[in-house]
Protein backbone atom coordinates (compact mmCIF):
# COMPACT_ATOMS: atom_id res chain seq x y z
CA UNK A 1 0.00 0.00 0.00
CA UNK A 2 1.38 3.43 -0.93
CA UNK A 3 0.53 6.38 1.22
CA UNK A 4 1.29 10.06 0.71
CA UNK A 5 4.10 9.68 3.23
CA UNK A 6 5.49 6.53 1.56
CA UNK A 7 5.12 2.75 1.92
CA UNK A 8 3.08 1.39 4.80
CA UNK A 9 5.31 -0.55 7.21
CA UNK A 10 3.45 -3.80 6.54
CA UNK A 11 3.50 -3.37 2.76
CA UNK A 12 5.77 -5.36 0.46
CA UNK A 13 8.19 -3.32 -1.63
CA UNK A 14 8.10 -5.05 -5.02
CA UNK A 15 11.05 -2.97 -6.25
CA UNK A 16 13.27 -4.44 -3.52
CA UNK A 17 12.09 -8.05 -3.92
CA UNK A 18 13.73 -9.01 -7.21
CA UNK A 19 15.55 -12.35 -7.04
CA UNK A 20 18.29 -13.39 -9.49
CA UNK A 21 19.48 -16.99 -9.28
CA UNK A 22 22.38 -18.43 -11.29
CA UNK A 23 22.82 -22.20 -11.49
CA UNK A 24 24.39 -24.48 -14.09
CA UNK A 25 24.60 -21.86 -16.85
CA UNK A 26 21.00 -20.80 -16.23
CA UNK A 27 19.80 -17.49 -14.80
CA UNK A 28 16.33 -17.15 -13.31
CA UNK A 29 14.83 -13.74 -12.55
CA UNK A 30 11.72 -13.44 -10.40
CA UNK A 31 10.03 -11.23 -7.85
CA UNK A 32 9.07 -12.57 -4.43
CA UNK A 33 6.32 -10.04 -3.70
CA UNK A 34 3.09 -11.92 -3.09
CA UNK A 35 1.24 -9.81 -5.66
CA UNK A 36 3.94 -9.79 -8.38
CA UNK A 37 2.13 -12.34 -10.56
CA UNK A 38 -0.78 -9.92 -10.97
CA UNK A 39 1.50 -6.99 -11.81
CA UNK A 40 3.98 -8.49 -14.31
CA UNK A 41 3.46 -12.24 -14.25
CA UNK A 42 1.57 -14.61 -16.51
CA UNK A 43 -1.59 -13.95 -14.47
CA UNK A 44 -1.29 -10.19 -14.99
CA UNK A 45 -4.41 -8.21 -14.14
CA UNK A 46 -5.90 -6.33 -17.10
CA UNK A 47 -5.67 -3.12 -15.09
CA UNK A 48 -1.88 -3.51 -14.85
CA UNK A 49 -1.56 -3.98 -18.60
CA UNK A 50 -3.80 -0.97 -19.19
CA UNK A 51 -1.47 1.31 -17.20
CA UNK A 52 1.65 0.08 -18.95
CA UNK A 53 3.07 -2.81 -16.90
CA UNK A 54 4.60 -5.47 -19.12
CA UNK A 55 4.85 -9.19 -18.47
CA UNK A 56 8.33 -10.23 -17.42
CA UNK A 57 8.39 -13.21 -19.79
CA UNK A 58 7.57 -10.97 -22.78
CA UNK A 59 10.37 -8.55 -21.92
CA UNK A 60 12.77 -11.48 -21.51
CA UNK A 61 11.82 -12.92 -24.91
CA UNK A 62 12.32 -9.54 -26.57
CA UNK A 63 15.73 -9.21 -24.88
CA UNK A 64 16.92 -12.75 -25.63
CA UNK A 65 19.05 -11.91 -28.66
CA UNK A 66 20.72 -9.01 -26.83
CA UNK A 67 21.39 -11.20 -23.78
CA UNK A 68 22.81 -13.93 -26.02
CA UNK A 69 25.13 -11.40 -27.68
CA UNK A 70 26.46 -10.28 -24.29
CA UNK A 71 27.07 -13.87 -23.14
CA UNK A 72 28.83 -14.68 -26.42
CA UNK A 73 31.10 -11.67 -26.04
CA UNK A 74 32.11 -12.80 -22.55
CA UNK A 75 32.76 -16.36 -23.74
CA UNK A 76 34.85 -15.08 -26.65
CA UNK A 77 36.81 -12.80 -24.31
CA UNK A 78 37.51 -15.72 -22.02
CA UNK A 79 38.69 -17.83 -24.95
CA UNK A 80 40.99 -15.01 -26.13
CA UNK A 81 42.33 -14.47 -22.59
CA UNK A 82 43.07 -18.19 -22.32
CA UNK A 83 44.59 -18.08 -25.81
CA UNK A 84 42.33 -20.88 -27.03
Amino acid sequence: MMYKSGLKATSENMKALWVVENKDFKTTISNSASYAKWVHGEQQARAMQAIGWRKLVEVAKESQSHITTIYNRWVNKLLRDLKL
